[in-house]
């Protein structure tokens, strides 16, 4: 959710039911989550960066990165390869738009954005391109 000019809030309404048997194993937020959540390790800023840019990756390209038919086999891919190269998939996607997601889907979380404003300028600058 786009709130101002210069905020974005991530809404995560997959998490939001109950929990049954029958459930899938990568139903909800689980898709978006960062490499270093699925390692153990607790969410923070950068964690939240990343789950924006898968969003980004999917609304673009809509796919989500990663397969998802195979839990052991998504883990495994989300936490060693960096994201597919959304230009591959589309390839007129802006070149701005694309850093975006490339940036804030780094595997490293030191390689992301170091904050919302930082990316925000980025995805301003997507906006110009259009």
């Amino acid at each position: 959710m786009v709130i101002g000019e210069t905020r974005i809030k991530l809404l995560d309404f997959g998490l939001a039911s109950f929990v049954h048997e029958e459930d899938d194993f990568l139903d909800g937020a689980f898709s978006y989550l960062a490499p270093e959540i699925l390692k153990g390790e607790s969410a923070n800023l950068k964690s939240e960066i990343y789950s924006l840019g898968v969003t980004a990756f999917e609304m673009v390209t809509g796919k989500r990165p990663y397969p998802e038919s195979n839990p052991a086999v998504f883990a495994k891919m989300r936490c060693e390869e960096e994201i597919p190269d959304p230009k591959k998939i589309l390839p007129d996607l802006p070149d701005s738009l694309h850093k975006f997601i490339i940036k804030a889907c780094r595997l490293n979380p030191d390689e992301r954005y170091a904050d919302m404003g930082e990316a925000i300028t980025d995805l301003d600058n997507a906006m110009k391109e259009r």
